[in-house]
């Protein structure tokens, strides 16, 4: 199970990522979500002799499920992202108080951290 400052530094994480990924998107049609990639035919079945028509309904079957799968996929990132929030909202003031507390007490300190780095590259 995750711990809360493990969590809160995973939400943190995803919203820079977010952020940073900003209007990158590889939609030319300004939908904002990236395009599919290229569906294939599932293995083994090009053994099948399908049809050229066979072959154009597997393709558009395929992206239609991928583009529901992807949905879907944004809906549980979204819930992950707001679930730790609805969760420090069961807390009370002096609770949250004590979460923050207990999550700078786990960040390690930058200075400590490269002092560390720098150690091991003399020792080298």
């Amino acid at each position: 199970m995750l711990r809360v400052p493990t969590l809160l530094g995973l939400v943190l994480l995803s919203g820079v990522l977010v952020l940073a990924a900003g209007g990158q998107t590889g939609d030319k049609k300004g939908t904002g979500d990236p395009p599919i990639k290229k569906v294939q035919l599932p293995t083994g079945w090009k053994k099948l002799g399908l049809s050229d028509d066979q072959k154009k309904k597997i393709y558009a079957l395929r992206t239609e499920y991928a583009t529901k799968i992807r949905k879907l996929n944004d809906q549980i990132d979204a819930l992950k992202k707001e679930e730790p929030g609805e969760l420090v909202k069961l807390l009370t003031d002096d609770q949250r108080a004590l979460l923050r507390k207990l999550a700078l007490e786990k960040v390690p300190d930058v200075k400590e951290k490269d002092k560390k780095t720098d150690e091991k590259k003399s020792g080298d």
